[in-house]
């Protein structure tokens, strides 16, 4: 019927819907010697300032190929990033990993990575080693994996979640003929790509309080609710097979909320409404009638 909207009341299920959380900065970056016996390499100065991009930097310095004494390598000590704060939803399956590091060598040196790789426990390896980078003199943020890359290993929510989780990194100067080289690295970031399984709930207001509906009339998406907020909601509008239509912040509301969503010309057929508050995502799925 024209103009109806009916919350559905059956089961159904759509494709897995596509999230991710990032990019995060860790809360936590050393360069422990135990994970490095019996040379260490070089110490870094400041680990803790990759913790984001301001202009404080981790720095190194690398000798000349292949010298190695107890304090000056050609390599560095493994810099290790972790805690990133992530709260990945327990039924998530997670789909890619991307690690970017923001860094630069000094002019004329020569710095490549041969260890960077994910780690589930604080030290060990987790999956694939993912160094290969060249690095340049000039700042930018280096990727090492993709929104579909899972380092070769398999992940759950629980494991990115932990504190323990995080970047491990380390740097080599290969060059036996050019001056030692100074790297400096200003931050390090991860985001995290999974995806929900999606179904139909079969009541007409979610969990959180919320109710929708359609006016067609005046074309506008009108969403209500009696809780307070004590932050920004973020609504945002797909479509039944996950593609993003529109999306709309609402300001904080200590006394509920009813906020319309102008959406002209949406096509009559199932939708799906996310609703974000409060570090916290609610979902609504309905039905818009020709």
């Amino acid at each position: 019927m024209k103009g109806s909207l009916l919350f559905l009341a059956i089961s159904l299920s759509l494709p897995a819907f596509p999230q991710f959380q990032g990019p995060f900065s860790p809360a936590l970056a050393t360069d422990p010697t135990y994970m490095c016996a019996p040379l260490c390499g070089t110490a870094w100065t400041g680990p803790g300032n990759v913790s984001s991009s301001n202009g404080q930097y981790a720095e190194a310095y690398l000798d000349n190929f292949p010298f190695t004494s107890s304090d000056t390598c050609y390599f560095s000590r493994y810099l290790n990033a972790q805690n990133f704060g992530f709260s990945i939803p327990a039924n998530a399956t997670i789909i890619g990993i991307l690690t970017e590091v923001e860094g630069a060598t000094g002019v004329g040196s020569i710095v490549a990575d041969s260890a960077a790789f994910l780690t589930k426990d604080g030290v060990n390896r987790a999956g694939a080693n993912r160094a290969g980078n060249s690095w340049g003199n000039i700042f930018y943020y280096m990727p090492y994996g993709s929104s579909n890359d899972l380092w070769g290993t398999s992940w759950t929510p629980v494991e990115i979640n932990a504190s323990t989780f995080g970047f491990v990194l380390r740097l080599i100067n290969p060059s036996a003929s050019l001056m030692p080289a100074n790297v400096a690295i200003d931050h390090i970031r991860i985001t995290v790509y999974y995806t929900l399984p999606i179904g139909f709930y079969s009541q007409t207001s979610s969990p959180a309080g919320f109710n929708t509906h359609y006016d067609r009339t005046s074309e506008q998406l009108i969403l209500f609710s009696g809780r307070s907020f004590n932050s920004p909601v973020n609504v945002s509008l797909f479509n039944a097979t996950g593609k993003f239509v529109l999306s709309a912040g609402i300001p904080p509301s200590p006394g509920g909320v009813k906020f319309s969503l102008k959406m002209p010309c949406v096509a009559g057929g199932i939708y799906l409404i996310r609703i974000v508050c409060d570090d916290e995502i609610f979902y609504q799925k309905c039905f818009i009638g020709d």
